[in-house]
């Protein structure tokens, strides 16, 4: 029966880490903003309105400019906003 304590706690610790990674506490949110006043960490938005953020990395692809294009005329048809994350060198290179 022993056997089982540690099984039970790593379990514990599993299951309390989970829940601060994808619900995390608000005083911890809190207490950022505090200390970073320029970031942005939370916007407490009405529950019945829906939204998504759309992220998307390494923009450009210099690969192919075709893709790059094809996805903002998507944006634009649909009328919707997103952040892109651009590598310097992916800049220089258009």
């Amino acid at each position: 029966m022993l056997y089982l304590i540690p099984i039970i706690i790593c379990l514990s610790v599993i299951i309390i880490l989970t829940f601060i990674i994808y619900s995390p506490p608000r005083f911890i949110i809190f207490s950022l903003s505090k200390f970073y006043p320029d970031v942005l960490f939370h916007i407490d938005l009405p529950s019945n309105l829906q939204y998504i953020a759309l992220t998307i990395d390494d923009f450009p692809n210099i690969n192919d400019l075709s893709i790059s294009f094809r996805l903002l005329d998507i944006l634009r048809l649909h009328n919707a906003r997103c952040t892109f994350f651009t590598i310097g060198s992916h800049i220089e290179k258009i």
